[in-house]
């Protein structure tokens, strides 16, 4: 397997061109294409409280698969008390 990175500029009718050379002939093969906009690196990180409180609401039991499961959960580690 090869990954090859290079950045592309789209056409006016909004259509990206892509040729590669693979330096195989004749051969079957299993490609993946991901973009994104230059300059961008996914979300933005949410700094603001307020934001963040919003953020939490909105995504607040968003998973909807009914075969989610959560595994069941440790017991939180013994600590000396401070102070």
């Amino acid at each position: 397997m090869r990954t090859i990175q290079t950045t592309l500029r789209t056409g006016p009718d909004g259509v990206l061109t892509l040729q590669l050379r693979s330096g195989m002939a004749d051969t079957d093969l299993d490609v993946v294409v991901i973009f994104q906009p230059v300059g961008t690196n996914g979300p933005k990180p949410v700094t603001d409280p307020k934001a963040w409180r919003q953020f939490v609401a909105d995504t607040a039991g968003c998973i909807q698969d009914p075969t989610f499961d959560r595994d069941e959960q440790d017991d939180y580690e013994k600590r000396d008390a401070w102070g």
